[in-house]
């Protein structure tokens, strides 16, 4: 009768353990998807929030927008993204 309550133990744990691991292997996958798609929606957001600056400098008065990339240059020595900048330390 011992052996018996132990060997019925010894099988729930183990049906217990074989359920959590595919429980971890399910949440590991759904963690990548998740991951994924936050990659996604980052990069979403990036292109989202350059377009928007654009439209913004583009909605700006002439004279406020020259105003607005001297200072982008000057101070924060932002470029364009295709730009390119040499620099003389001869």
């Amino acid at each position: 009768m011992r052996r018996r309550a132990g060997l019925l133990t010894l099988l729930v744990s183990a049906a217990v353990a074989l359920y959590a691991l595919a429980s971890l292997g399910a949440t590991v996958s759904r963690l990548q998807g998740l991951e994924d798609e936050r990659q996604a929606l980052q990069e979403q957001a990036d292109a989202l929030e350059a377009e928007n600056a654009r439209l913004r400098l583009e909605a700006l008065p002439e004279s406020e927008a020259e105003r607005m990339e001297y200072l982008a240059r000057t101070r924060l020595g932002m470029l364009y993204p295709d730009e390119i900048v040499f620099y003389d330390i001869g």
